[in-house]
């Protein structure tokens, strides 16, 4: 019963294990007001809307999107979805939208939990800016974050990994009753990206990784 939204196609972040940047490239997104019309048209069929893109939030008028669908909803009850947000564009704004619309919850993707790792793959996202998305996620209404990592990429060493449980660690300990749950997947390479040519770990290596997670 959701009505998606196309809102952009592919990603100016390319990451390099990411067949969605550099497939789609270049990263384009459709002028706010037929983003507007579409949503208007979706809501004379459903109460459920979903916003659709590999990083919604790069999209230039988000904001002026946000506060489109905030104050469309002071007459219309329905429903706003987002698969994730990238840590670095979560602001009060676009949570409070969320919030108003329905959405408990959300997901950021980190990837790696060492600033190390997370340059070697291009995923420009400092540990202050991971930390602060979290707070202002709590601090305006969500009850909770999924946070996505991986293990066994290129150039990973066992700290990275022990450097991932210490970064959840420490925002479960500075974001007390807000949940919480790390998921990790296996790094997988895709063809016409920049990681293509890597092979993945062994499955013993994969198997000690993840097993180190859990315990922990």
């Amino acid at each position: 019963d959701t009505f998606l939204v196309e809102i952009g196609r592919g990603c100016p972040k390319c990451c390099a294990f990411c067949l969605a940047s550099y497939l789609n490239l270049p990263a384009r997104y459709p002028d706010i007001q037929s983003i507007k019309e579409a949503i208007d048209l979706g809501l004379q069929y459903t109460s459920k809307i979903g916003l659709l893109g590999a990083l919604i939030a790069a999209h230039p008028q988000f904001d002026e999107l946000c506060e489109y669908i905030l104050e469309k909803r002071k007459t219309q009850e329905f429903e706003v979805s987002v698969s994730s947000l990238r840590a670095d564009r979560i602001t009060p704004l676009v949570v409070d939208m969320l919030v108003k619309c329905g959405q408990k919850t959300s997901t950021i993707a980190i990837e790696a939990g060492s600033d190390r790792l997370r340059k070697i793959i291009n995923k420009d996202l400092t540990e202050e800016q991971i930390s602060e998305s979290v707070r202002i996620a709590r601090e305006n209404g969500l009850s909770g974050l999924k946070i996505y990592g991986m293990i066994g990429l290129p150039d990973e060493t066992l700290d990275d990994v022990y450097e991932l449980i210490r970064l959840m660690q420490k925002l479960k300990k500075s974001n007390k009753n807000f949940s919480l749950t790390l998921s990790v997947s296996s790094f997988v390479p895709k063809a016409h990206t920049p990681f293509q040519w890597f092979g993945r770990d062994d499955i013993a290596t994969l198997d000690k990784k993840n097993n180190l997670l859990k315990k922990e």
